[in-house]
């Protein structure tokens, strides 16, 4: 492609996107703002230990290839591409470099303002089920949204397509928005686990004697995972409390291998009370889109003895950003990174960012339409 084709091409994704691509990069600005940034992540990057002593990441050959490429760079997007690769070296799906990111959930709202479910970036997300037990002989529809769910046989199934409250914009323009953002979410949030309640209450009342929450392209969301574990028994959820990156000391000697103060403190036992809308069998079906609130949800359950699950391993998202996470903005280059800044484990000690293993595994993403499901509620029989 002739030299002059390719500044067009660059020029017209620079305009796409709004950004500066093309401005000449300050070599030494950019240097300066690749050490903060692994000041930054040695500080507040939850899973970096992790990576070093269980992943093996190279982090002195990680840091020699970034800076060789920042000097190589001559535009600002050459350098946002370094950086996005360094980003991508560590293979964690809440370590993102990207675009600044919108608004925090309990961030201000401009004076005078109206507020709306669209304008505080409400959406309606397919709820509907991946794995179609619609279509099941003997399906037995019970509702549709926001939960959809029916009965084969003894077994009740209930799809939670999303964790996050954001995802249901038709629910939100139902209760109202709040005050401010936070009480809009909270708003969604209890009319949410109101009518998963009532789904769990119907199950019971008809004589459903299992219970499949169907958890398959559940990205994660929000804390409400937690609220909606407690529906699943009245007996006490106990797993390992998510822990929070706190230093203790200058960390920068991880870059260069050398020994640093642990990151994350020691860890102990977190306990929720059921709320007990179901307390009969539960088993969950999940795959490899199952991740992050989803992950949380299916530890809270079964290591409380509440459910087993099947299908396929999950995503391996583990825990994300508590109160907004810790985003650092690298100004000069023009790019934003955003590290997890907690840590979940298992009782076993493993991080949730290596994935979930299903008790029962289940190709079911080799199935192909109806065959999943049948697959699914067979090995359920199975085990009655």
């Amino acid at each position: 492609m002739l030299p002059w084709v390719v500044l067009a091409v660059a020029a017209a994704v620079a305009l796409y996107f709004g950004g500066p691509l093309l401005l000449p990069l300050d070599q030494v600005r950019a240097q300066e703002e690749f050490t903060g940034l692994e000041r930054h992540l040695a500080a507040h990057y939850a899973n970096l230990d992790w990576m070093v002593s269980h992943r093996k990441v190279d982090l002195p050959a990680l840091d020699r290839t970034t800076r060789e490429r920042l000097r190589g760079a001559w535009v600002r997007v050459q350098a946002q591409s370094a950086i996005r690769e360094f980003v991508t070296a560590f293979n964690d799906p809440h370590l993102r470099a990207g675009w600044p990111q919108g608004q925090a959930v309990d961030a201000p709202v401009a004076p005078g303002s109206t507020l709306t479910c669209a304008g505080l970036g409400y959406e309606n997300r397919n709820v509907g089920f991946q794995v179609p037990f619609e279509g099941v002989p003997g399906w037995r529809p019970y509702s549709m949204t926001p939960f959809p769910s029916g009965r084969v046989g003894p077994v009740g199934v209930v799809r939670i397509g999303h964790f996050g409250e954001d995802g249901y914009r038709s629910l939100c323009e139902q209760v109202g928005v709040g005050k401010d953002r936070r009480d809009t979410q909270l708003r969604v949030r209890g009319a949410l686990q109101h009518k998963l309640r009532g789904t769990l209450e119907a199950f019971t009342s008809t004589g459903v004697r299992t219970v499949l929450v169907d958890l398959t392209g559940n990205g994660g969301g929000t804390e409400w995972a937690e609220e909606a574990a407690r529906l699943f028994t009245a007996g006490p959820l106990v797993r390992q409390r998510p822990v929070l990156a706190q230093a203790a000391c200058d960390r920068m000697g991880i870059w260069r291998d050398e020994p640093v103060c642990p990151l994350l403190p020691p860890g102990d036992l977190l306990s929720l009370a059921g709320l007990g809308a179901w307390t009969g069998p539960t088993a969950i079906l999940m795959d490899a889109r199952s991740g992050s609130a989803t992950e949380d949800f299916i530890v809270r359950l079964r290591e409380s003895g509440v459910a087993w699950s099947l299908g396929e391993r999950s995503a391996g998202a583990g825990c994300g950003y508590v109160d907004g996470g810790a985003p650092v903005t690298l100004a000069h280059i023009g790019i934003e990174v955003r590290p997890p800044n907690c840590a979940r484990f298992t009782r076993e000690g493993v991080n949730e960012i290596e994935g979930l293993a299903p008790d029962l595994p289940i190709p079911i993403s080799r199935l192909p339409g109806v065959d999943a499901a049948v697959a699914v509620l067979r090995a359920l029989s199975a085990t009655q």
